[in-house]
């Protein structure tokens, strides 16, 4: 969790702050820290309330969500394609786990009245790829 914590210092200083004016992108955010690492429900909202309230909450969170066969599936295919084998976090179990992580954040949001949106990732990518900048640009306008 050091480290975890470390990278979101590096993240807040080199790229919040010098452009707190400008619509950042990112990736994965504190949000998945608490998804990945946490090992049950009171520790998932620990971990979550503990970078909330350490660094600056996001305006907008999208969260693309797959039903676990379908992820599954999918990786299968990447991991024949590039000849690979299966790391921790891409096996049912942990699949499993995590998504249910993800669905006790989510209802965290709702109390922290962070704007969030569960997008299907099943749908076409130029789909998902439009309601997420016609989101960002209602934010910002």
């Amino acid at each position: 969790m050091a480290l975890f914590e470390q990278d979101r210092e590096k993240n807040l200083l080199y790229n919040l702050i010098p452009n707190k004016n400008k619509v950042i992108l990112q990736d994965r955010y504190y949000f998945s820290t608490a998804a990945y690492q946490g090992i049950s429900e009171e520790n998932v909202k620990e971990i979550l309330y503990y970078f909330f309230n350490k660094f600056p909450p996001p305006k907008i969170v999208f969260f693309l969500d797959i039903e676990i066969p379908i992820a599954l599936e999918r990786i299968k295919k990447r991991k024949q394609t590039f000849q690979s084998s299966l790391d921790i976090f891409e096996k049912e179990i942990e699949l499993t786990r995590i998504r249910n992580n993800y669905k006790i954040i989510w209802e965290e949001l709702k109390k922290l009245r962070i704007e969030f949106y569960i997008l299907d990732a099943q749908k076409k990518i130029t789909e998902l790829t439009h309601f997420i900048i016609r989101k960002i640009f209602s934010t910002i306008q």
